[in-house]
């Protein structure tokens, strides 16, 4: 179904995966096998786009990365030296093969084909404007604004007309650009989203995880800074920063959820900082308890810095399936709920009758988990004394609230760091709102007294992460 403002929801739609190769042989084998260890960041679909030096080839399918891209005869359709691919993070809105990238145009200058991980939060007014001025939209995608406004661009070269349409775009975005004069990596100049650049011999990587290089043999080199273009044009690479310094305010659902605990993240390592989370929430909110179990697997680091810190016992208490995927990243709320059904199962031999800590990575938008979650640990409704959620993401997210009345009291609380007399933690019935969010990440959530807050907000790291 196309939806007439595919932007205006307050859900998080910026979460995918983009992997991208110059200068080496079977570019679109290395492609799908660095988004296979990306395909925690997106479910929904998968493309490649390849370059062969004369034409560009591209093949998108909906669902995995396995079963798409498995098959010879999809890799041999797309030749070429250089390939970008992207993996699409699953959401309430269309579903559907337009939407999958990476999107393709050709412009005056040539074929231009773009993998973005983020999210444009001025796009629908950027839409309005573009067609008003003639521009036909192919899909319902926030990342199609960024081709139009670079066929529209009044400046000559192609890097000029790039860097121009990136001024008139806000919000968070990591991309990775081919043209016939080679790749362009960047991200925005708040560094919300990650991208980071690898070698493997002669060849140039551009992934949003370090874990996807590890995947395929390439040595990590640096991350992208915010705001910065890195050109890479066969052996030449050369990096430009065309928009004013700007304090780095990345995006926390990192550190917490989005990416795999064996990434790597302002050189710091994000198994590590979760465990820390977890140390850091154990002394802001003790309780006398039994045993700490996680909801595996997200919160499983989280759950043992609690249970180190605590000295409570550490305990495998719900069973994961891995056959199922990430249920934060399912489309619709049934949809989750089904999913968490299949995918966890309590081990009720071992919390008979205990009373349990149950560590969570999120507070929302899983908190219409919450309770499903709750009573797997008791091992059925009524099962077990109690079992007592911390969840170990910080109240920055946390900005929205029924209890608050009205969303501009929502965000006045956010701005002023009230919790009306709550706990962080207690925050009843509280979404995820983002403009709001987009707002935090400018510094506007300042006034939150937790530790975890402080840390992340202002990129320091709990004392006790490596």
């Amino acid at each position: 179904m196309l939806t007439t403002n595919p932007y205006d929801d307050d859900k998080l739609r910026e979460e995918c995966g983009v992997f991208g190769v110059s200068a080496t042989d079977g570019a679109a084998a290395l492609v799908a096998l660095g988004l296979h260890a990306l395909q925690h960041r997106g479910q929904e679909a998968a493309g490649i786009t390849t370059f062969d030096g004369a034409h560009f080839h591209t093949h998108r399918a909906m669902g995995h990365v396995a079963g798409n891209f498995d098959r010879d005869d999809v890799i041999r359709a797309l030749p070429g030296t250089v390939a970008c691919g992207h993996v699409r993070y699953s959401t309430t809105g269309e579903t559907a093969l337009r939407n999958v990238q990476p999107l393709y145009a050709e412009l005056s200058t040539g074929g231009f084909a773009i993998a973005h991980n983020g999210n444009i939060s001025n796009a629908m007014r950027l839409r309005r404007e573009l067609v008003r001025r003639g521009s036909i939209f192919q899909s319902t995608s926030d990342t199609e604004t960024i081709i139009h406004l670079v066929a529209t661009s009044n400046y000559r070269t192609l890097l000029d007309r790039f860097i121009d349409a990136l001024k008139q775009v806000e919000g968070a975005y990591s991309l990775i650009v081919m043209t016939p004069e080679g790749m362009i990596a960047c991200r925005d100049p708040l560094g919300i989203r990650p991208l980071v650049m690898g070698k493997l011999g002669d060849a140039v990587i551009f992934a949003s995880e370090t874990v996807a290089l590890d995947v395929v043999g390439a040595t990590f080199v640096r991350a992208v800074e915010p705001g910065e273009l890195v050109i890479v044009q066969g052996s030449e690479i050369r990096s430009i920063r065309p928009f004013a310094p700007m304090a780095a305010r990345p995006c926390i659902f990192e550190w917490v959820y989005f990416s795999r605990p064996d990434s790597i993240v302002d050189d710091h390592s994000v198994y590590s900082v979760r465990k820390a989370i977890g140390a850091q929430l154990a002394i802001e909110s003790p309780v006398d308890a039994d045993l700490v179990i996680p909801v595996p697997d997200s919160g499983t680091p989280a759950a043992i810095g609690y249970a180190q810190q605590s000295g409570i016992p550490f305990e495998l208490g719900i069973i994961r399936s891995h056959y199922v995927g990430r249920t934060f990243i399912s489309p619709g709320d049934k949809v989750r709920h089904l999913g968490v059904k299949l995918k966890h199962n309590a081990n009720r031999a071992l919390i008979k009758g205990k009373r349990v800590i149950l560590v969570d990575d999120l507070d929302r938008p899983r908190d219409d988990l919450a309770q499903d979650r709750a009573d797997d640990a008791r091992g059925g409704r009524g099962r077990s004394p109690y079992a007592h959620r911390q969840p170990a993401d910080p109240p920055l997210l946390l900005l929205r609230s029924r209890h608050a009345g009205t969303r501009q009291a929502a965000r006045s609380q956010a701005r002023s760091g009230r919790h009306d007399g709550l706990h962080p933690r207690r925050q009843p019935q509280l979404h995820l709102d983002r403009r709001a969010v987009q707002g935090a990440r400018r510094g506007q959530a300042r006034g939150y007294s937790s530790e975890i807050l402080r840390c992340l907000l202002y990129r320091r790291l709990p004392d006790h992460a490596d």
